[in-house]
């Protein structure tokens, strides 16, 4: 078998933290060691280029931490099917390529076969479940290539063609062109994103609501079908079934899982009832949750099916139905719960180019494409039907492996262009603009220049002037500079600069490994990366300038833009000061021709008619506009906040209220510029042409943080949960009034939110109203109230539902419990704290939740007997969390002693239920048996199934700790049924967990993974993120034992770094003794040894002794590895690793193991 050289070992290259390939940085040499040493032992090496199928679908549509899991999740899945000699490279993004030493073009192709079917064989587990598929290219060395750089460009040629043939396939042979002079489409959708964000939208609402219709409308010609064709593709990735009928043109479908091919004549024939039950029937064969039909063209339906269609969507099936079609802007709509529709608008000019660009392989001249997008009026088919014209006349031809290129004399005649295709992709998280951007072209041009000029731009100026909107338009007119990236970083809501560094990782999506610091981990990615970082909003962080300092002298290559109110008063700092739009002059003559020269004027006419359509400019009221605009000193956000008011006022009402209210501004705080003074007076303004109501709604609604429900604002704001006060409007109509003029934008989710701009004028409001105090006691009351009621329903059959719904309000809680604490108000803190435990321990928040205990139990005489014993059982369950046994022991003997006296039995039992986990903790299994019995009998008294279904469970554990296998299978299986009914989804990953343990230590490998896949995708179901640690580790110890040394080492690394975050000690036991058999099998006795060492000191820390059983291979591992050393180097290393810290032991364990 090939080996590596010795001049390269791998195991000290860097590793990528997200997935444990190999970095890109280290590509080349690592490739090129691999080629040269397949050169002299006369061996082959294949190379396999990978990507996950739609993936920038699910960043776009559910966030980067979902896009990182299924990422994570496919990286296992390949590694696990990979020879200890084969390497796997991170080459970026959701790229891999894959170096398979001493392996032939038909092996490869294999593998790269398996790989393909491992991916697609379960959902990636998570919300939602995802079906993922992965797309191949295959070249092998020397038969394709006989270089690195020749080998990777074969792959890469092959990787495309994978897929233009549709995705989900391998390709390992140059593919003939039938038709050399045909023109390729697009590989991708261009200026999609908001529609495709849509369609995930409605399968995720299909979801919950059971019956639902997409239309998917728009002139001929957009690429109605096109996008039809990615949203069978999305919905496949959600776990849709796909039923296509014949409408105006066949929906392209490749064979695979989901594609059902019934024919609807079939189905048409069937009552509406047995139809639906064929097809559900069909769907979970698939292994698919729900049906999604699908046809090109509503009216072209046959009238048959189209009446089937009704029928079936008209039903009330436990599987979600719905349809999506194509159709034109005046289709009849078909009758559902919901029906949504999405419109397919012509291209932009740019995205004409870049449509043009995946076509032509080549970045055709400016003019050209302005006269191709005039020609076409920016309609894909138009646009490919020109170019098809373009090409049979001989003005567009083929250049052998360089794409298209204009014909000579035309080229000529417009301006020639580039000389080599265009393939270079530039990263970027820049949002996408959702109003045009109006002006400022000089301002971007110059800032522009400065930026590639100079290391460090400061873009100053007051709040409001659009410092970040322009920063946003410099950066996409740069990105082609920065080939590592364009990364937009907003700190608005940071106030610390301590948590900088991991806002902008955040941004990067990338985390910081185990042991090693946001700061240090972010220098380091940095320090040879081309990037531009736009760091948005610093004025609040007094100590940024050193922070900025300290990125700039850790990269050569870093260019920083950032947006503040003051300079940043560094030596290589360049200021530029963003000015107001230009505004006309007073006594110029004014018509509505004139206004189009001013930035000013233009950005209001433009937000007018977004708000009015029919609102034009005409020179009757042209000089109003121009006086209006330059009283507003051309203030982009005191002109956004004027023309939202033209649906009430005409421009001269506007400018006579105006000019009463710029009276005030002259008398502003001295202190502050003019221009904010001008924005403070403008925002004024605004509000003072609110109604009371409106007024009051206003600067209380600045009391939420990160947003609100309706219901929150009705509870906070208005006269209790969906009531108005007495003689008040709804306060949905003042919400919706408020929204309408610009003061309160929507914050996603069904949520509304304000301006950080806005939000900070509105609470210096609130504060000299005289009614903060009230209205924060209103916010934490409300607050209280909502994790209450939450807190039975996270224990059964809704507990996801309330889960999101808690998740999304943490910011308010945070506020609200801060509030409470500093008002004293112990016994509130205490009830909130208390009801909050079950689900902030589980997502990780567990130090967060111990802090707030701990300062309201210090005032324990503030509260009452039910709350203090509630306080102490939340202390308790936190401290056995996080390996306190002392404390966590005293915290549920006084909670239970209280409890008795109350008489609440079902508090008792839980009590009695965590005595037991301590004492199991401790291998006091009899003791823990007692308890645990003693809380059955109660719980089965009460009649509280979910607790019933856990003390189950937790029997079940002990029996497991204890080494009684037949008897915890027994009890773990009886506790999954319990759960199972209960609709208990968290406590199930953990009975899941434990049960692939048992089954583990019984021999039973596979019923094993089963268990741990199970529990792994319910832990991430249900944002269980310590049993998807425990069950990560627990994976690790069976590929330990099934000799996948690599996935074991890996989950371990994985595991013991996210135990590290959430600061669970006594379950690092788990992953450190599974990394000492790694150590072990891989004969580094010493590292063995260091390892069980630490052990030894956790479990005397939290007074944990370990199970009784341990795994016959683990231990044949220990005992050799002990075996390998004399008694005196066994116990020196044992010491040693007794005394070290854990972050510098898991750092010396990792250069041990080979993993950075």
């Amino acid at each position: 078998m090939s080996s590596m050289p010795s001049s390269l070992d791998v195991r000290h290259c860097p590793r990528d933290p997200l997935t444990g390939a190999l970095s890109r940085t280290c590509l080349d040499d690592v490739l090129q060691a691999t080629l040269d040493a397949a050169q002299r032992e006369r061996s082959r090496v294949t190379l396999c280029l990978l990507d996950v199928d739609h993936f920038k679908n699910i960043n776009d549509a559910y966030g980067h931490r979902r896009g990182d899991e299924a990422l994570r999740e496919v990286a296992h899945r390949i590694q696990r099917e990979l020879r200890s000699s084969d390497l796997m490279v991170r080459y970026g993004g959701d790229e891999f390529v894959l170096i398979l030493p001493d392996s032939t073009h038909a092996q490869a192709v294999a593998l790269a076969e398996r790989l393909l079917a491992r991916v697609q064989a379960t959902p990636c587990p998570g919300v939602p479940p995802l079906r993922l598929s992965i797309s191949v290219g295959v070249a092998t060395y020397p038969d394709d290539a006989d270089t690195a750089e020749a080998l990777m460009e074969c792959a890469d040629q092959r990787h495309a063609q994978a897929k233009r043939q549709g995705r989900r396939r391998v390709v390992a042979e140059d593919v003939a062109v039938a038709d050399s002079d045909r023109l390729p489409e697009p590989a991708r959708l261009i200026e999609r994103d908001t529609q495709l964000a849509a369609i995930h939208t409605f399968l995720s609402r299909l979801r919950r609501a059971g019956r639902g219709a997409l239309l998917i409308a728009g002139a001929p010609g957009t690429g109605r079908s096109r996008l039809l064709t990615a949203g069978v593709a999305a919905a496949l990735q959600q776990g849709y079934a796909i039923l296509p009928l014949d409408g105006r043109e066949p929906v392209p479908l490749a064979p695979g899982p989901g594609r059902l091919s019934v024919p609807w004549q079939e189905l048409v024939s069937l009552p509406a009832d047995e139809a639906e039950a064929r097809l559900r029937r069909l769907a979970a064969e698939d292994g698919c949750h729900g049906l999604l039909i699908v046809f090109d063209g509503w009216d072209d339906l046959d009238p048959a099916a189209r009446s089937w269609v009704k029928r079936l969507l008209a039903g009330a099936g436990p599987m979600p139905v719905g349809v999506m079609a194509t159709a034109g802007g005046a289709a009849s709509v078909p009758t559902a719960p919901f029906v949504a529709r999405v419109v397919v608008d012509a291209l932009s000019q740019e995205a004409t180019r870049v449509w043009v660009r995946g076509t032509l392989l080549w970045d055709p001249p400016a003019d050209f494409i302005v006269w191709l997008h005039r020609t076409t009026q920016g309609r894909p088919a138009a646009i490919r039907a020109t170019l098809d014209r373009l090409v049979e006349q001989g003005v567009l031809r083929r250049e052998p492996g360089n794409g298209w290129r204009l014909a000579d004399g035309y080229a000529g005649a417009i301006r020639d262009g580039g000389t080599g295709p265009l393939v270079q992709q530039y990263p970027h998280n820049l949002p996408a603009a959702l109003t045009e951007f109006v002006g400022r072209t000089a301002e971007v041009a110059q800032a522009r220049s400065l930026i590639l000029e100079h290391r460090l731009v400061t873009l100053t100026g007051p709040g409001g002037i659009g410092k970040t909107r322009l920063a946003l338009e410099v950066a996409a007119a740069v990105r082609t500079d920065f080939p590592d990236g364009v990364w937009f970083v907003p700190l608005a809501p940071i106030q610390d600069t301590r948590l900088v560094p991991d806002t902008i990782l955040a941004a990067l999506g990338e985390q910081q490994p185990a042991g090693e610091t946001a700061l240090d981990y972010l220098k380091e990615k940095l320090q040879e990366s081309r990037m531009l970082l736009v760091l948005d909003n610093l004025e609040q962080l007094p100590d940024a300038p050193a922070l900025v300092a300290d990125l700039l002298a850790a990269s050569r290559h870093l260019r920083v833009l950032v947006t503040s109110r003051h300079r940043l008063n560094l030596p290589e700092e360049v200021v530029f000061a963003v000015p107001p739009l230009p505004v006309p002059r007073s006594g110029d003559g004014w018509s509505a021709a004139r206004l189009t020269d001013f930035a000013a004027t233009a950005l209001f006419v433009a937000r007018a008619q977004a708000v009015r359509p029919d609102f034009r400019v005409t020179d009757e009221n042209a000089a109003d506009i121009a006086a209006l605009c330059a009283r507003l000193d051309g203030l982009p956000l005191a002109i956004e906040l004027a023309a939202a008011r033209v649906d009430e006022f005409s421009p001269r009402d506007l400018l006579a209220q105006m000019d009463r209210r710029l009276a005030i501004l002259d008398d502003g705080p001295r202190d502050l510029p003019a221009r904010q003074r001008t924005l403070r007076g403008a925002i004024d303004w605004g509000y003072r042409l609110l109604s009371p109501t409106e007024q009051r709604f206003f600067r209380q609604f600045a009391v939420f943080v990160g947003g609100a429900t309706l219901e929150a604002v009705s509870a906070v704001l208005g006269g209790g949960l969906g009531h108005g006060r007495p003689g008040q409007p709804p306060p949905a109509d003042v919400v919706r009034s408020l929204y309408d003029k610009s003061l309160l934008l929507a914050a996603g989710g069904r949520r509304i939110g304000m301006l950080e701009t806005i939000r900070e004028y509105a609470l210096e409001l609130l504060a000299a109203s005289g009614e903060e105090a009230a209205v924060r006691d209103r916010h934490a009351a409300y607050m209280l109230y909502l994790v209450e009621k939450a807190q039975p329903h996270l224990r059964g059959h809704d507990q996801m539902r309330w889960r999101s719904r808690l998740e999304a309000e943490r910011d308010n809680i945070r506020a609200a419990m801060a509030w409470l604490i500093k008002r004293r108000e112990m016994e509130r803190a205490g009830r909130l704290a208390a009801a909050l435990w079950i689900y902030w321990d589980s997502v990780g928040r567990t130090a967060e939740l111990h802090r707030w205990l701990t300062a309201v139990i210090q005032e324990r005489e503030r509260l009452s007997d039910p709350v203090l014993a509630a306080v102490l059982h939340s202390l308790g369950s936190i401290n056995w969390m996080l390996g306190n046994s002392d404390e966590a022991e005293d915290c549920f003997e006084s909670a239970l002693q209280l409890w008795r006296r109350l008489g609440n039995r079902e508090r008792e039992a839980a009590a009695l239920n965590n005595l037991g986990l301590v004492a199991g903790r401790r291998g006091e299994y009899d003791r823990a048996e007692d308890y645990f019995r003693a809380s059955l009998a109660m719980t089965r008294e009460t009649g509280d199934a979910w607790a019933v279904a856990i003390t189950l469970s937790n029997l079940g554990w002990a029996a497991l700790e204890r080494g009684d296998i037949v008897e915890a299978i027994d009890r773990l299986t009886e506790a999954l049924a319990a759960q199972e009914a209960a609709g208990d989804r968290s406590g199930l990953a953990l009975t899941m967990s434990n049960l692939g343990a048992a089954t583990l230590q019984r021999g039973d490998y596979a019923a094993a993974a089963q268990h741990f896949e199970q529990s792994w995708a319910l832990a991430h179901e249900s944002r269980d993120e310590r049993t998807a640690v425990l069950t990560l580790a627990r994976r690790a110890l069976l590929a330990l034992i099934q000799g996948d040394l690599e996935a074991s080492r890996r989950d371990c690394f994985e595991a013991l770094a996210r135990w590290q975050e959430l600061g669970y000690k006594a379950e690092m036991v788990e992953g450190l003794q599974v990394l000492a058999g790694v150590a072990a099998a891989l004969r580094k006795p010493e590292v063995a040894a260091r390892l069980l060492g630490a052990v030894a000191a956790i479990r005397a820390a939290t007074r944990s002794p370990g199970a009784a059983s341990v795994h016959p291979e683990f231990r044949r591992l220990i005992e050799s590895a002990r075996a390998s050393l004399s008694p005196t180097a066994w116990q020196a290393a044992w010491q040693a690793g007794q005394t070290a810290s854990l972050p510098q032991l898991l750092d010396d364990v990792q250069r041990a193991l080979g993993q950075e």
